[in-house]
Order: C-alpha cells, then sequence, then structure tokens
C-alpha cells in the first residue's frame, strides 16, 4: 500500500494506493479509522463466515444521526449472504459471485465464504471504530 501526505503537513494523509492482488491473507484497513470513508480488503477462506449483525444509528450531534452503510464488491469467489430487515428476520439470501456488488443501506447481514481465495472489498462510511455489529438474534449460521 502506498501513501501520500500532505507537502504542508506530513501527518495529513492525501491518497492512498492499494493493489488487490498483493494482499494479505488478513484484513487490511486501507483508511485510518478517523476517515470518513473507509475501504478495506477483506481474504476469505473457504467456509468462514461473517455472523448475523447489523450497526446502529450513531448520534454525531442534537442534529446529526449517522447510521454505517456499507457496499461489498465480490473481487473474486463467492460468498453466500443472508440479508435480514430491520426486524431481524430473514427477507433473503443467494450466491454473489466475482463482480457482483452488495449494497446496505439498512437491516443486517450475514456472508459465507464459498471458495477459497475468495477477496471482498468493503467500502462504508466513517469514521470507523472496530468490528461492532450487532449481533442478530438468529443461530442459522
Amino acid at each position: 500500500m502506498q501513501k501520500y501526505f500532505s507537502a504542508c503537513s506530513e501527518m495529513n494523509l492525501l491518497h492512498v494506493i492499494a493493489d488487490i492482488n498483493q494482499s494479505t491473507y488478513q484484513r487490511s484497513d486501507l483508511c485510518p479509522p478517523s476517515e470518513l470513508v473507509q475501504v478495506a480488503i477483506i481474504p476469505l477462506t473457504d467456509g468462514k463466515y461473517l455472523k448475523p449483525h447489523k450497526h446502529s444509528v450513531k448520534m454525531h450531534s442534537d442534529l446529526i444521526k449517522q447510521a454505517t452503510q456499507e457496499c461489498w464488491l465480490v473481487y473474486r469467489g463467492s460468498l453466500y449472504v443472508r440479508l435480514y430487515d430491520e426486524s431481524d428476520a430473514l427477507i433473503h439470501e443467494q450466491l454473489l459471485q466475482s463482480g457482483q456488488i452488495l449494497i446496505t443501506f439498512k437491516g443486517g447481514h450475514a456472508f459465507e465464504c464459498m471458495e477459497p481465495n475468495t477477496i471482498l472489498i468493503e467500502f462504508k462510511n466513517g469514521p470507523y471504530s472496530g468490528a461492532k455489529g450487532i449481533p442478530i438474534g438468529l443461530t442459522d449460521c
């Protein structure tokens, strides 16, 4: 990963260039946690899954509420995805394959990796405070 900083302030990160093909076998967060856009490269192994969860609404002031919204690109391989409504009821499930994109505005989701060497690219709004999704009260994963 290449990082480019301001000439005016060495601590001010301006740009990041990352090569998906050079990703390691662990999650790579490409953005500092405080930034408003968050992008991660998430390599997965066959059978690995993300338990059903959803994200809470965060209050940034008396006037601004922000929910985490996420977008995933299946760069390589495939994932089985389960989608949940706001009351945690399962509403859809399907296989996502290389080149397909899922965007979640509200509700919950769960993933299961279906192929070795699957790579998932995640985009979401920040700031990022770590993996703190709210578990959905289901046990089907």
